[in-house]
């Protein structure tokens, strides 16, 4: 399985998925196809949900950090902008 960790057939994949109808079982079959000896134990044990929601969590981590990024900037220029004009007299604060 470790060899051909990275050995995604995309094509294949969306082949198969309009064939079956299922998203995961289209990787599992494709994956199967680059790793065959170890075709029969891919799934064995686990349900989709298992993958699909392991795979959202790793989206969400994904952009949780790059979310973090951008608000840690914009947090910076707030305070420069803040520190920069904090003498400005301003009209219309209630």
């Amino acid at each position: 399985l470790e060899a051909h960790i990275s050995d995604i057939d995309f094509a294949c994949a969306a082949a198969r998925e309009k064939e079956v109808r299922h998203d995961v079982m289209a990787h599992v079959y494709t994956y199967g196809k680059a790793a065959p000896s170890a075709a029969g134990i891919i799934h064995l044990g686990a349900t989709s949900c298992y993958v699909t929601d392991n795979a959202d969590i790793v989206l969400y981590r994904d952009g949780l950090k790059y979310l973090r990024g951008e608000l840690l900037k914009v947090i910076a220029n707030l305070s420069r902008f803040a520190e920069t004009y904090k003498a400005t007299p301003t009209l219309g604060y209630t």
